[in-house]
């Protein structure tokens, strides 16, 4: 990005260690992050963040990136408390239609980094999915009060990323990634620390995400603050007594929602479909491995899911299992994480349909 002067704006991210890092790890931190930032560069997708320079200087890491205007995210909304409630029918209809089109936008690049078409091996896991880690881009200023039509959603920071050479679902060794933001983290990423994490762990963070740009688009970021101080400062949407489930503010929000003039009825509505996608198929607890992920060998049997404390320990348990076969009766069964693939195809229905109408 350039200024009015025609001088360029860009963005210096430094690497920096932890005290507990040695300098061989942190090394390896910081080739993993250009590892993940030249499968970003390739994919030339336009939600996936393109590094412009990676240096060392010393014993520092240093990467070079174009410059967001519109900051990240959370940036944004508090930028644009309450530019939707003003907006009149007409502008309504065309701030909807962006904000449909970055949902799909970013939905499609997780699921590109899932299932990159050049070699399907080499699938990536982002880790770290939070609004922070969203950076907006625009090519000109604007007020707050306008309709963000010219603001491109791209997904970076790609810090907590995994490469996988062969697919996750399927390894025998335990995970060497950190966890992701507390908040956006999915229920397997504590109970299950020690375990390797789908990519499915993506889908949960970024269902957070969309409800959050949801609430804000509807009532505001002073209502998406009340709705942050409701879960907890830094606490996960998920609550593990008695069981492991979502909290139960989370589900009181997402009904409201569907029950909002604007959402109803649910089925038949945009926005109430998205709300219903998100409750349904991303804050999902179950999570069921499918061929289609990637799978390229072992059986197709394992335990189901469990979401209930053990006889020897007060900690819940969630197990990522393969699917097994389920006789066809007319009991509903428990919904499943969607794969990115899924969530991509499912927002992109909404969408289309509502073209229509």
């Amino acid at each position: 990005m350039a200024d009015n002067e025609n001088n360029p704006h860009v963005a210096v991210k430094e690497l920096t260690a932890a005290q507990w890092l040695t300098p061989e790890e942190f090394h390896q931190l910081a080739k993993n992050e250009s590892t993940i930032l030249t499968r970003f560069q390739n994919q030339s997708h336009p939600h996936l963040i393109r590094v412009i320079a990676y240096y060392i200087q010393g014993k520092q890491h240093f990467f070079i990136f174009p410059w967001a205007r519109e900051g990240n995210l959370r940036d944004f909304w508090l930028r644009n408390p309450n530019a939707s409630l003003n907006f009149s029918p007409e502008d309504w209809v065309t701030c909807l239609n962006w904000f449909f089109r970055q949902l799909i936008g970013l939905s499609d690049a997780i699921k590109t980094l899932h299932h990159p078409k050049e070699d399907p091996n080499e699938n990536c896991r982002h880790g770290d999915l939070k609004p922070e880690n969203i950076l907006c881009f625009s090519k000109q200023d604007r007020s707050p009060e306008s309709i963000p039509t010219g603001v491109n959603l791209v997904v970076a920071d790609a810090g907590l990323a995994k490469v996988h050479e062969k697919a996750t679902e399927f390894r025998v060794e335990k995970t060497k990634t950190s966890g992701g933001t507390t908040m956006y983290s999915p229920p397997e990423s504590e109970i299950q620390a020690d375990e390797a994490r789908t990519r499915r762990y993506d889908v949960w963070s970024l269902g957070c995400l969309y409800l959050e740009f949801l609430i804000w688009l509807l009532y505001g970021n002073e209502a998406l603050d009340n709705f942050h101080n409701a879960i907890g400062h830094d606490q996960p949407y998920y609550e593990r007594s008695p069981i492991v489930r979502v909290k139960s503010v989370v589900e009181e929000c997402i009904n409201a929602i569907k029950d909002d003039p604007r959402c109803s009825p649910a089925g038949e509505t945009a926005l109430g479909r998205l709300a219903d996608l998100i409750e349904n198929r991303f804050l999902v607890i179950k999570v069921v491995i499918r061929r289609s992920d990637s799978f390229s060998q072992g059986n197709n049997t394992g335990p189901t899911v469990i979401s209930e404390p053990s006889s020897n320990t007060d900690t819940p348990m969630v197990l990522v299992t393969r699917p097994t076969m389920r006789l066809v009766s007319d009991e509903k069964p428990d919904p499943e994480r969607a794969d990115a693939i899924e969530m991509h195809d499912e927002i992109k229905k909404i969408f289309v349909a509502a073209q229509g109408d």
